[in-house]
């Protein structure tokens, strides 16, 4: 992994740099002290800002979730599903999908068909999605 490479991100590296006697960390273990570069042996805090050629402004999210939530693959390759255990309203969970859906991050479609079932709903990863039958077919059958 070289050092600007995080899980194949090429996100910006910090650490934060403490100053004996002028580090006063709060109840939950922050401290006011400088953040700086840092290689990636030394890095205790990953950005979210991208690194690189023509990337100037260009983000990869990173979120803190303070809540339990799972990252399953779905039954696309490269696709998942993320279960977050809280309970929100229908109008709070549609917000977060129409801002999600806003940035690229899910299909409008989910956002849309959630928003006209009134419920979202995603396919069990174990139960592949059934194959369209063919053109081929659908003339035999008529």
């Amino acid at each position: 992994m070289s050092d600007n490479d995080f899980g194949g991100r090429k996100s910006r590296l910090l650490r934060q740099d403490h100053q004996d006697g002028a580090c006063n960390p709060n109840s939950n273990g922050y401290c006011s002290c400088a953040l700086v570069e840092a290689p990636i042996h030394e890095a205790d805090v990953i950005c979210s800002d991208v690194r690189g050629l023509f990337t100037d402004g260009r983000h990869k999210p990173v979120i803190d979730l303070d809540l339990s939530c799972q990252l399953i693959p779905s039954g696309s390759p490269g696709h998942y599903h993320l279960y977050i255990d809280k309970e929100v309203s229908f109008a709070q969970y549609t917000k977060i999908l129409d801002a999600m859906a806003e940035a690229g991050i899910v299909q409008w479609g989910f956002a849309d068909t959630t928003r006209e079932r009134g419920y979202g709903s995603v396919r069990h990863p174990d139960r592949p999605k059934r194959a369209l039958p063919t053109q081929d077919y659908i003339l035999s059958t008529v």
